[in-house]
């Protein structure tokens, strides 16, 4: 009689046992790539963004002041200074000439309560305003009739929407040809209660929300003040420290505004896993922020930039 071979209960116990340490070693690898994959997801996104958001301020905050072939822009400087955050401001040809005698304002700290255009602005957090005409010429003939543009030439201009393109009337010098138009650019930033970086950008007589960058715990802004008309941030004495501050309130001192320092602290939108958030990040005048003590990872965004057009004309 044949005997039929095949695992004892110790064989089987065996091998069900080695199965199952090896299972675990696969789980746990599969589970830490996934992790690993996460966290490195986490890293990009928050790289992505705040790439996206230095480019954007480095180009929008360098163009402020920027009004074609116009010499002086301080031509028409206002009595007090504007508030386009307040929804009782509204663009006209004349409030459009005052606000380009300050191509950049700012909130420093929003209050409690504050509102911008009727949007709600998250407590402590900076407003940022820039203001300039677009760099691409618009042929008279294109004019959208509800936008305002600039027609200037280095030593006059003209501001009116497109529906009144009879008041474009500057030719280029020594000849009939007339002098192409600018769009009006207003910006302003500002974090709202839901944490996200907006811009609300004139069109026609209103403005129109941008959603820029979701989860912003801190946006601050610090300008360089020139007190000497050299085109660069001055201290008001050697040492004391205050070439840049927090803020502003008067004219004379927004109009000496040739630089711009921006601060943003981007949080991923989700948690990690086995991670603390237990850093500290230096924003500035504000000065520091944080441990968070959470797990949510952040990325601090810190610029550094020139209002070139500003700044130029005093060099």
């Amino acid at each position: 009689m044949k005997h039929l071979k095949g695992l004892t209960l110790i064989e089987l116990l065996i091998t069900l046992a080695l199965g199952s340490a090896l299972m675990a070693v696969v789980i746990n690898v599969y589970l830490s790539g996934v992790n690993t994959n996460a966290k490195l997801a986490t890293s990009v996104r928050l790289s992505e963004e705040g790439a996206f958001l230095s480019n954007h301020l480095h180009e929008e905050v360098e163009m402020a002041g920027y009004y074609g072939l116009l010499d002086d822009y301080t031509l028409n400087t206002p009595a007090a200074i504007p508030n386009p955050c307040d929804a009782s401001w509204v663009p006209t040809s004349a409030a459009l000439e005052q606000l380009m005698a300050l191509p950049v304002l700012g909130v420093n700290n929003a209050s409690t309560g504050t509102a911008c255009r009727g949007y709600a602005v998250k407590e402590g957090q900076d407003i940022l305003m820039l203001v300039r005409v677009a760099t691409q010429p618009t042929d008279i003939s294109l004019a959208t009739a509800a936008n305002y543009y600039l027609q200037a030439s280095p030593v006059n201009y003209v501001i009116d929407t497109g529906a009144n393109t009879s008041s474009f009337n500057l030719t280029e010098y020594g000849l009939s040809t007339l002098l192409p138009l600018h769009e009006f650019i207003v910006s302003i930033y500002f974090v709202d209660v839901n944490d996200r970086l907006n811009r609300l950008k004139l069109a026609g007589s209103t403005f129109v929300l941008e959603p820029l960058v979701e989860n912003v715990d801190v946006f601050q802004v610090d300008y360089g003040v020139d007190r000497s008309g050299d085109g660069a941030p001055n201290e008001t004495v050697v040492g004391a420290g205050d070439a840049y501050v927090s803020s502003l309130s008067t004219i004379a001192d927004w109009q000496n505004v040739v630089a711009v320092n921006t601060y943003a602290i981007l949080r991923a939108e989700r948690v990690t896993t086995g991670y603390t958030d237990d850093r500290t990040y230096l924003t500035g005048r504000a000065g520091y922020v944080g441990p968070y003590s959470d797990a949510f990872k952040r990325r601090l965004v810190a610029n550094r930039l020139q209002l070139v057009n500003v700044a130029m004309r005093r060099q």
